[in-house]
């Protein structure tokens, strides 16, 4: 199941989950660990596992992000015809594309509805096997001008597409290019590789590989 709330190391959880009023009412486990009283917690209910990113970001001074997001996924089930992926609700995809540079459909519904999108696969994956996504996407909200001449980003976990349900020990690697107003520096996670400027934008390439 898709986890709404994080109840490890249950498996199965019942919510309420509406607009004012959401919460977890009650989670188990699977009946056969009741039945060996020994609960594992073990079990992967993702579908898929992001194992590299490729980000290209520019920000704006107004605080608006576009970016294009290269995703390696592997599948963890057989079957996988759907990715399901979170982004910021305010960052709305423009354009996806499978490995070979062929458009595919994607779903993603209004900011103020159920805003996570899932990308429609043009096969089947097994379980295993790997496929890279291009991800184009943009929007306002995600970065927020805190004053000063400082930036935050709001959208911590998802300015960039990320797993619906990661859990802790599931990591992925970075390779990241941010574009900012020139004159304004950038801190990023990981090492830093390159920066210069380039016409009205500083660039800086930071790689993560832990």
């Amino acid at each position: 199941p898709a986890l709404l709330f994080p109840v490890a190391p249950e498996e199965e959880e019942l919510v309420t989950y509406e607009e004012g009023k959401q919460g977890v009412w009650a989670s188990f486990h699977y009946s056969e660990e009741y039945k060996n009283g020994k609960a594992s917690g073990a079990e992967t209910n993702s579908s898929i596992e992001i194992d590299h990113q490729e980000l290209d970001t520019t920000i704006e001074k107004s605080g608006n992000l576009s970016a294009t997001a290269k995703a390696t996924i592997i599948a963890k089930a057989n079957g996988v015809r759907v990715v399901p992926l979170d982004l910021y609700r305010t960052l709305r995809v423009q354009a996806v594309k499978g490995g070979d540079g062929q458009p595919l459909a994607f779903i993603q519904e209004d900011k103020n509805d159920d805003a996570d999108f899932g990308v429609i696969l043009s096969k089947a994956l097994s379980a295993g096997e790997k496929v890279v996504l291009t991800i184009s996407y943009a929007g306002k909200d995600a970065v927020l001008n805190t004053g000063s001449g400082n930036y935050f980003p709001i959208a911590r976990e998802n300015w960039y597409p990320s797993g619906v349900d990661a859990a802790f020990g599931h990591y992925a690697t970075y390779d990241l290019t941010f574009r900012i107003p020139k004159g304004m520096k950038m801190a990023a996670t990981g090492k830093m590789v390159s920066e210069m400027n380039d016409g009205d934008h500083y660039v800086s390439v930071w790689k993560s590989d832990g």
